[in-house]
């Protein structure tokens, strides 16, 4: 049953081809969803200097329990920024991204909100792994780094699955670059998650470039979703004063 007062049309036809509708107006103003974002940002880049680099997904029980009886603190820290802060910022992006789309917008919140659980599952194994690290338990150890690196694999994935939707939702509606973008992400990062189950030097260096990949494309779509808010909120108000001045004369 159609809304009360709506009228029925012929669809448009954007409409008609499956097109997305548009955006729909950014809730506050766009302050969800950069907040979220340099919240998401600034834990990463933090995080990435609180400890030192941690072992190799392949690195024997020993060099992993080593690393984290002497740097489990850092690490603990590190964790909480980079798995724990980071996945409570991108499930807020995630859904004030999925806010502006009305076609997509279930399929790009699952998507990232998938990511965000792995990454707070993340967070959550890594203060059981220091824990058994300071108990001198060198397999349990081993066993829950090892874990953590397998929800990195899923990660990625539910990742790319998430630059991938938010990308196609919005084409035809913002820069091209930022289409050919999403793209290249959408596809490095799966791809650099196999990195944690097959030992692969040029995997290993895909996945290096995946993060700093990864945050570039956040902070891009965060600001040409914000610019786009500005348009519509000036192009409302434009309309509005237009109406206005019709109904003075």
């Amino acid at each position: 049953m159609p809304p009360l007062g709506s009228t029925h049309r012929r669809p448009t036809t954007s409409a008609a081809l499956g097109a997305d509708p548009g955006p729909t107006s950014m809730p506050g103003g766009g302050g969800v969803l950069a907040t979220a974002a340099g919240t998401y940002l600034l834990a990463w880049v933090v995080g990435l200097v609180v400890a030192p680099a941690s072992p190799g997904a392949f690195a024997t029980a020993a060099e992993v329990h080593a690393f984290f009886a002497a740097h489990g603190g850092a690490a603990l820290v590190q964790s909480a920024l980079v798995h724990g802060v980071a996945g409570l910022a991108l499930a807020g992006w995630v859904l004030a991204v999925a806010a502006r789309s009305r076609r997509a917008r279930r399929s790009v919140a699952a998507a990232g909100l998938a990511a965000a659980l792995l990454s707070l599952v993340q967070a959550a194994t890594m203060a059981v792994l220091v824990v058994q690290a300071e108990a001198g338990r060198v397999s349990a150890t081993d066993d829950a780094f090892d874990l953590i690196n397998r929800l990195d694999t899923f990660k990625l994935l539910a990742l790319g699955v998430l630059v991938a939707l938010a990308s196609v939702q919005g084409r035809g509606q913002r820069p091209a670059w930022l289409g050919w973008f999403g793209a290249g992400a959408a596809v490095l990062l799966p791809v650099s998650g196999a990195a944690f189950l097959v030992d692969v030097p040029a995997l290993t260096s895909l996945l290096f470039a995946s993060l700093p990949l990864l945050l570039a494309w956040v902070g891009a779509m965060t600001l040409v979703l914000l610019r786009s808010s500005v348009r519509m909120r000036r192009g409302a108000g434009a309309a509005a004063r237009r109406s206005a001045r019709s109904r003075a004369g």
